[in-house]
């Protein structure tokens, strides 16, 4: 039980975390898992030009998935999506968009909440 309220506080702590992404892009931050140190190891590899992510996005039975993460931290981060529109809108390459738009919007979210105003993040999938 411990754990599960936990995770339960984890999940309410890393939503009040991503109020600085606009409303209308919370559909792509719908999962998140932020690091406990309130982002500080990542802002520090973005001020050294360190910062590496990671998506992936697929595509099965017609929906569309990704997700991502900072690589080269010791804090668990996490995004995932669904990817929105029709199913016959759906494509690997719209889904590797949206985990792309996800890390952006909370590396962004990250980067604000500590002040940072240059430094580098490299960005990668797999499309």
């Amino acid at each position: 039980l411990k754990r599960a309220t936990n995770q339960w506080r984890d999940k309410i702590r890393d939503k009040e975390r991503i109020q600085r992404i606009p409303r209308s892009m919370h559909w792509a931050v719908e999962d998140i898992e932020l690091p406990e140190d309130d982002g500080r190891e990542i802002a520090g590899k973005i001020i050294r030009d360190k910062g590496k992510c990671v998506c992936d996005g697929s595509l099965k039975n017609e929906m569309g998935t990704a997700a991502g993460t900072f690589m080269g931290v010791d804090e668990t981060f996490v995004v995932r999506n669904r990817t929105p529109g029709a199913s016959s809108d759906q494509s690997s390459f719209r889904s590797e968009l949206c985990g792309i738009l996800a890390l952006i919007l909370v590396v962004n979210a990250i980067a604000t909440h500590h002040g940072i105003e240059q430094g580098t993040v490299t960005l990668a999938c797999d499309n």
